[in-house]
């Protein structure tokens, strides 16, 4: 997964950058202007049709949207600059953020996902620990930083970029509810470039404008469209596999700019908020393997076992750091760490010791993984799967283990890389 390293100050500049967003759409939308448009005309949305239709044209008048104008870039800035309780000034933003699009939208417009996803985003920083850094708080109180900041830390950012991601995993799977597979097979993506091309916006690129005259301009859309479905589809692995996260962010910036470039479609905060992901690569971009106790990780093994010898050799080998040591279950040191085994061998299970803490069965293997380069994103991944689920499969393949056979070099005299991990 991404951010591995992270800490409470990168959750903080991710806090930065999403206020950002938020005081950039109020600064570019004239919301006081929308009191010269006619009541009748406005239709509330969302929670806002709750409200009696009194208030709404209370709320309709210039005074008051230029009084909420004010209010809401007044707490949006103190998000900024982190200042105050953190619960309370993002609960504010919220229901700021909410009222802002639904006042703007309610005449004839519509609230996409770029708009729901500056309000969803705001979500991961009603904690304090968001206010913890990059911020004025941690300038006027400097507190000492919490023993869980980084874990807390950690699991905010990743879920934030999830969160940011996924809204691309439900755009794909929503365009194959409303259609299918054989929508692929037309020209329906040429159809509706050449119309959003026609119609008026801010931009004026509108190259989609000579599609008719351009065969092969047609065609690569039609090429794109099914590529940027199943891109958006596979857009949430950049969280959970740290080597997806440039093909995946290279490739939704490039898919923003063909639209803006076409259709004069400009999702301008999804692609800044794709910045977070970017981040995630580049904070663990020297991450490397460690122990939890700062000691090295111990392996018991069943040293009879082909699949486990096969398995103790490759893991061994993707050791660079040299972080694990490796012993039988029956020898001297699975003794002196009070190794208790089972009468019955094919009950014996691999397990890992690190510092004070035993893991055995799928904890250890995933544990053991997640200590070396090339398989640490993939452990990352098989521990969202729950235990006694991964538990069920490691007694499965264990059930056959002792019929695969031991490599016909597995009595020769191992390396001096491996003899050096080898404990007796």
């Amino acid at each position: 997964m991404i951010f591995k390293q992270g800490t409470s100050a990168h959750l903080g500049i991710a806090r930065v950058l999403v206020y950002t967003i938020l005081l950039a759409d109020l600064l570019l939308d004239n919301v006081p202007a929308l009191a010269a448009m006619p009541a009748a005309a406005f239709l509330p949305r969302g929670v806002l049709a709750w409200l009696p239709a009194s208030w709404l044209h209370s709320m309709l008048q210039g005074s008051f949207l230029h009084g909420f104008s004010l209010a809401y870039g007044v707490v949006l800035l103190l998000g900024l600059l982190g200042l105050g309780r953190a619960w309370l000034v993002t609960g504010l933003a919220l229901l700021g953020t909410t009222f802002f699009h639904g006042i703007a939208r309610g005449f004839g417009g519509h609230v996409n996902h770029q708009e729901l996803l500056g309000l969803h985003v705001l979500f991961f920083f009603l904690t304090s620990h968001s206010f913890a850094a990059f911020s004025l708080n941690s300038l006027l109180w400097k507190n000492t930083p919490q023993e869980d900041a980084g874990t807390v830390s950690r699991v905010l950012l990743r879920s934030l970029c999830f969160m940011i991601l996924l809204t691309y995993f439900f755009i794909g799977v929503a365009r194959l509810q409303t259609s299918d597979w054989r929508v692929y097979g037309t020209n329906a993506m040429t159809f509706y470039a050449l119309q959003h091309s026609t119609k008026w916006n801010y931009w004026d690129f509108s190259l989609a404008r000579g599609l008719l005259h351009q065969p092969l301009f047609a065609l690569f859309l039609k090429v794109a469209f099914p590529m940027a479905t199943i891109l958006e589809l596979a857009a949430p692995l950049a969280v959970l596999v740290r080597r997806l996260v440039w093909p995946i962010i290279i490739s939704l910036f490039l898919f923003h700019v063909s639209i803006l470039l076409t259709m004069n479609i400009f999702f301008w905060q999804n692609m800044v908020l794709l910045l977070l992901p970017a981040m995630g690569w580049y904070v663990d971009r020297n991450w490397q393997p460690a122990t939890d106790s700062g000691k090295p990780l111990l392996v018991f093994y069943d040293a009879a076992c082909g699949l486990c010898d096969g398995f103790i050799r490759h893991v061994a080998k993707a050791d660079k750091a040299g972080l694990i040591r490796f012993a039988p279950l029956n020898g001297m040191t699975a003794r002196e760490h009070n190794i208790v085994l089972p009468e019955q061998r094919a009950e014996w299970t691999i397990m890992a010791v690190d510092g004070t803490k035993v893991m055995d069965r799928s904890d250890a293997v995933l544990h053991i993984l997640a200590k070396t380069s090339l398989w640490a994103d993939i452990a990352d991944l098989a521990t969202v799967v729950p235990r006694f689920v991964r538990d069920a499969i490691y007694r499965k393949v264990a059930r056959w283990r002792h019929l695969m056979p031991l490599k016909s070099d597995a009595c020769e005299l191992p390396s001096l890389e491996m003899r050096r991990k080898l404990l007796p």
